[in-house]
């Protein structure tokens, strides 16, 4: 009879610098899983950051400011630029 994989395994592509830039960033012993949820950032929590500055309001001006360099960071390609090959 073949070994079954258990409900929760899967199989993901992933290309060769991307296995690079994971490889290079994980722990001694540590799995691939632990080492993309370590690496990953937290998901954005609309709700809660609502609530919190529903507690504290910012200024429109600082809002402003806020989506502005967020727009800034987009249209420059955000935080993790490619490398032109």
């Amino acid at each position: 009879m073949p070994l079954r994989k258990p409900a929760s395994a899967r199989t993901i592509r992933i290309d060769e610098e991307a296995l690079q830039l994971l490889t290079e960033r994980m722990l001694p012993s540590e799995s691939f899983s632990s080492a993309i949820k370590r690496l990953l950032p937290p998901a954005f929590d609309m709700k809660a950051i609502l609530k919190k500055t529903a507690k504290n309001p910012i200024s429109d001006e600082f809002a402003a400011e806020v989506l502005a360099a967020r727009d800034r960071q987009r249209a420059s390609g955000g935080a993790r630029r490619r490398k032109a090959s």
